[in-house]
């Protein structure tokens, strides 16, 4: 018969929760260009992960990866927070592509409906 702590490990999922410094020293260290941040339902932490990134990392660019639980709202939040854009996980290769080039020219990846509603933002 297992032993009490080994059913409890079994139990736990085997995603490993790494603090945010220590994401943000990695990143700091490496010095990428662009990276990717994946933007799902635990949007707080996601929020100061890029809050840090903008602060102790200004020359890396962050492009959220997105998925259909996340919404509109959501990726203004995390726009205003520092990120340059955002696209789907299912998004054709092409567009992973030609999202780092047109992001790595200083502008931003967002889709023409959402420019709107960040205009919208803006102007009120």
């Amino acid at each position: 018969m297992p032993a009490k702590n080994d059913i409890k490990h079994q139990l736990e999922p085997d995603t490993a929760v790494i603090p945010i410094d220590d994401v943000v020293a990695r990143i700091s260290q490496l010095k990428p260009r662009i990276v990717f941040v994946n933007l799902d339902q635990s949007i707080g932490g996601d929020f100061a992960l890029l809050e840090a990134l903008h602060r102790e990392c200004p020359e890396t660019l962050v492009l959220l990866l997105t998925d259909k639980s996340v919404r509109e709202e959501q990726i203004i939040q995390a726009l205003a927070n520092g990120a340059r854009g955002y696209l789907s996980h299912e998004a054709d290769p092409f567009y992973f592509l030609k999202a780092v080039h047109v992001v790595d020219r200083g502008e931003i990846w967002v889709t023409r409906k959402m420019l709107g509603k960040i205009m919208d933002k803006v102007l009120h």
